[in-house]
């Protein structure tokens, strides 16, 4: 759906490039959509423009459906009332590309290590459910030495036997509760998101994304007419982190007190939001610092966001990298572990047969 949206805007913007009327260009984008629930959704809202309403409020089906998130909204229902519907549509386009880029790198760079430790914990499991247990009468009907990870092993076996189902429903009602509680709970997700800013590779990592969003969030509204206060407000209802969200709070009260924003990242938040002091010192500071003084602080907001999509971007790469050869060294550990106790046993019983 984000990417038939994508396009969507950006062949609005187009059409309106070559002095096409909004409704029009909205129309002639919606035809060339090829995604039927787009298609009705967007035909739903041509026909509430020809009814006389605004944009804003035709449109506004696409963030009760969560189509479109609230920096989005935010720029679409400013053009709306200044009259700047081909920019807001191509910042549309750049905002839905860029978050959807962001995530699809997310996404592969655990696929494959995911992949490869979910095929070996099958096959584990495949081995000591079915295949372990019909050799382990052997081994204890002839009472033969066998090595510590043997018998580790066919304590394991006989657990997996007799408690297979145990286990699943065990497993999944302990996901099932942490997914509950993590949804739920406001304090159970402070304090993830609080571990995940400590922990050293995670914290580079989601910190990058993080401020990749609120960059460019930051950035495509104020050149959508926002003013800074009012970026800062949209990027913060938008923020899925809570420890950033409480940075953003802290950071609109600093705004609203009349204090510079360079001011603000330089001083240090209270409670959970102060374990992104250190993290705002480094490009964040020098570049808002930069833009306040040339009175740019879109562009600034806008490099911002490049720098961070780069470092995400290289993060991710190393990430996978790493993550690759880490998998298939733990899969072939595990595998060997489970092999090698099948094979020592083995030559214990023929040095017990001979002897």
């Amino acid at each position: 759906m984000k990417n038939h949206l994508q396009k969507f805007f950006a062949h609005s913007a187009m059409y309106m490039a070559s002095s096409v009327d909004a409704v029009t260009a909205f129309r002639m984008a919606a035809r060339r959509t090829k995604y039927k629930t787009l298609t009705a959704r967007v035909n739903k809202s041509l026909s509430m423009l020809d009814a006389g309403l605004p944009i804003s409020e035709a449109f506004k089906v696409f963030k009760e459906k969560r189509h479109l998130d609230g920096v989005a909204w935010a720029i679409l229902s400013s053009a709306d009332k200044a009259g700047s519907m081909r920019s807001a549509c191509e910042h549309i386009s750049a905002y839905i590309k860029s978050s959807a880029k962001i995530q699809k790198s997310f996404v592969s760079a655990l696929a494959y290590p995911t992949g490869v430790i979910t095929l070996a914990s099958t096959m584990v499991y495949f081995l000591l459910a079915y295949i372990f247990p019909k050799i382990t009468p052997l081994f204890k009907s002839l009472n033969a030495p066998m090595p510590p990870t043997t018998v580790f092993l066919i304590f394991i076996s006989d657990i997996l036997r007799h408690y297979s189902l145990q286990i699943a429903i065990g497993i999944i009602a302990v996901l099932a509760a942490s997914v509950y509680l993590y949804k739920s709970e406001k304090s159970v997700r402070g304090a993830a998101h609080l571990m995940f800013f400590k922990l050293p590779f995670v914290r580079s990592l989601v910190f990058a994304k993080e401020s990749h969003v609120l960059a460019l969030s930051c950035g495509v509204l104020m050149y959508s007419g926002r003013n800074l206060a009012e970026s800062v407000f949209v990027a913060k209802e938008s923020a899925g982190n809570i420890v950033m969200y409480e940075y953003l709070e802290q950071m609109l009260s600093g705004l609203e007190s009349g204090k510079a924003l360079s001011e603000i990242l330089a001083s240090k938040p209270v409670g959970r939001a102060g374990a992104l002091h250190s993290l705002f010192q480094d490009e964040w500071l020098d570049l808002i610092t930069v833009g306040e003084k040339t009175g740019n602080l879109p562009k600034a907001c806008i490099e911002i966001a490049e720098c961070y999509e780069g470092r995400l971007k290289d993060t991710l790469e190393l990430a996978a990298r790493v993550a690759e050869p880490a998998a298939l060294a733990v899969s072939a550990g595990i595998i060997l572990v489970v092999a090698m106790s099948v094979i020592q046993p083995m030559y214990a019983i023929l040095n017990y047969v001979h002897s």
